[in-house]
């Protein structure tokens, strides 16, 4: 063989700056090595280039001043640039992977991502990865194959022995003794068709198998190979364990956020159930007033159908007594103009009843002066003054000392079913503003929040509460015009209720009650003042709170004013109080734009 440095001397200096320049080539590529493994955290393999690059670098002045072998040494060099080339481009591959893993949150893209690379990189068949799910209890393939699509559970013999030894495993492993353990992993190698498997573990915990199949031209995997798939299967572990851990925590906030919505849930309706028991506490009270206020004009009712009855029977059984009237047209015409007196609607002056019974004598005598037997005299003046037609005494006295006791009988049933009409009709009228105002009250056929009148809120609940006020609380009203308020007018009268209801028993039913309603920078004003004893400053920040009660047990349950606030504070307002010896005022404000 000739000797390197006997060629021409130009030909040796071509062959020195070629030697050179491949060496720098080979120089650059280890420094591009070690950079990438630097950058992705490889501090071995880092640790490995650096080596190659010091030594190559000694090695370039060793090549230089040997003249023998040069060639060969050159001609090593180059053949390994092909190889370094193609372990930074491996690099630089594995640094995208490792990128891409992770940022990507879904353990089975992951799988997907991983299977693929390992396909293009090794050039083998398949790779799949069987990865652990908690909800199904196995370890499931991903990709999945239909025809050979296998899951593997806990108990699986190789699954517990590899499991406690962490690893990376091919189907070599375990054919040269015949032993209970090398079966059944020979038997798992067979049913996933696996060359190599390697365990993803963390923390002692196996969350996933990686598989891989024969290569593409049948050969082994080379040393670099298995080298390469340490770096994988750390890198794999890393991204599945994360995305484990991110999809875990986004089920769990999520879990947490329909826990949030059950308990605010269970919340509201148990706010509504204490509404409702409180509401149904204040109906319990009201409810005999209610039925006295309605039983009062049924009364009225049945008492002046009764009478109705007796004076159209009275009418019926005596129409011959009408042909007297008819035949006589002098005394028809004063019949008809002393009916129509009576029958005129004019006010009911009270009148004492010494002064009454006074009266009555006066006008008997007067009447047995004008010549009337002494019966139909005290009937007459009774008559007259009963009804409180004692400026009609004169028409009634001479229709009647004309046609005589059958004629005081037929203006007395004829005004009796005229005065039993208007009674019923009044007390007709009486149980419809009743009802009406329950129904306003129980608020049934309108919506939850919609545009209402206050002061009419209130008037019926006064209506509602009547009964506990009408023999003792003097109502004193000051309403100013408001325009209708946005509000949940079945709380609202809920809230009228119970304020209305505390003052009255605070001034044990008799005082007075001075109801308010007024504008005030953009807010409803509604004030309600009664004038009982007031409440201590001692206990004045502790009424608001729940089950607090100055009553005796039994007469309060103490959710009162504590719904009065709550509601007041779902509709974005206001409530106050204060309170001197004979005056507390409670002062509510509602917005009258509604809070978006």
């Amino acid at each position: 063989m000739k000797s390197f440095f006997k060629f021409p001397l130009i030909r040796k200096s071509t062959l020195f700056i070629l030697f050179g320049l491949s060496v720098l080539e080979f120089l650059l590529l280890y420094f591009i090595q070690l950079i990438f493994q630097l950058s992705s955290g490889y501090l071995e393999s880092a640790i490995e280039a650096l080596i190659i690059f010091s030594f190559s670098t000694i090695g370039i002045f060793f090549i230089v001043a040997k003249s023998r072998g040069g060639k060969i040494r050159a001609k090593r060099i180059l053949d390994s640039k092909e190889e370094n080339l193609e372990y930074v481009k491996y690099l630089s591959a594995l640094d995208s992977l490792k990128n891409e893993l992770l940022s990507i949150n879904i353990p089975a893209t992951i799988c997907y991502t991983l299977s693929e690379f390992i396909i293009h990189t090794y050039k083998v068949t398949k790779s799949r990865i069987f990865l652990w799910e908690e909800d199904k209890g196995a370890f499931i393939p991903y990709p999945s194959d239909q025809d050979t699509d296998y899951k593997f559970y806990v108990y699986d013999p190789f699954i517990l022995w590899i499991t406690d030894h962490d690893g990376i495993y091919s189907k070599n492993n375990f054919s040269s003794i015949e032993s209970k353990e090398n079966q059944s992993a020979l038997d798992f190698f067979d049913r996933v068709g696996a060359k190599v498997i390697v365990p993803l573990t963390l923390n002692n915990s196996l969350i996933g198998m990686l598989i891989l199949g024969d290569k593409t031209d049948s050969s082994d995997l080379s040393q670099k190979d298995w080298e390469r798939l340490y770096e994988i299967k750390s890198v794999s572990v890393m991204a599945l364990s994360n995305a484990i851990f991110y999809e875990r925590l986004t089920a769990l906030t999520e879990n947490l956020e329909t826990k949030v919505k059950e308990r605010t849930r269970e919340l509201e309706e148990a706010q509504s159930q204490l509404i409702m028991s409180e509401k149904m506490a204040s109906l319990g009270v009201m409810v005999a007033g209610i039925a006295h206020e309605i039983n009062t004009p049924s009364g009225v009712i049945n008492g002046s159908a009764d009478n109705l009855d007796a004076n159209m029977s009275y009418i019926v059984s005596h129409l011959s007594d009408l042909d007297l009237i008819a035949t006589n047209r002098k005394l028809r015409r004063k019949f008809e103009l002393v009916l129509l007196k009576l029958l005129r609607e004019e006010k009911n002056i009270p009148i004492d009843s010494k002064e009454k019974f006074k009266m009555k004598k006066s006008l008997k005598e007067k009447y047995r002066g004008m010549g009337l037997e002494d019966n139909l005299a005290s009937d007459l003046a009774t008559f007259l003054i009963d009804r409180n037609f004692n400026d009609k005494e004169d028409y009634m006295a001479r229709v009647v000392k004309e046609g005589g006791k059958e004629i005081f009988e037929l203006l007395k049933n004829m005004s009796g079913v005229y005065r039993n009409l208007k009674n019923i009709k009044f007390a007709i009228k009486n149980i419809v503003r009743i009802v009406k105002a329950l129904k306003y009250y129980s608020h049934l056929d309108q919506a939850s929040f919609a545009d209402a009148d206050l002061t009419e809120g209130i008037e019926n609940t006064l209506i509602i509460l009547n009964s506990q006020m009408k023999h003792g609380v003097d109502i004193e009203r000051q309403y100013s015009d408001i325009p209708r308020v946005p509000c949940n007018l079945d709380e609202l009268n809920q809230v009228w209720t119970n304020l209305i209801t505390n003052a009255v028993q605070a001034m044990k039913g008799k005082g007075k009650l001075i109801l308010r309603c007024f504008s005030e920078n953009g807010f409803a004003c509604v004030e309600i003042e009664d004038s009982g004893p007031g409440i201590p400053l001692d206990i004045r920040e502790k009424i608001w709170d729940p089950f607090f009660t100055t009553k005796d047990q039994g007469e309060g349950s103490g959710l009162g004013l504590g719904i009065v606030k709550g509601i007041i504070d779902k509709h974005k307002g206001k409530i106050s109080v204060s309170s001197i010896p004979g005056r507390t005022t409670f002062k509510i404000l509602i917005p009258m734009k509604s809070a978006s």
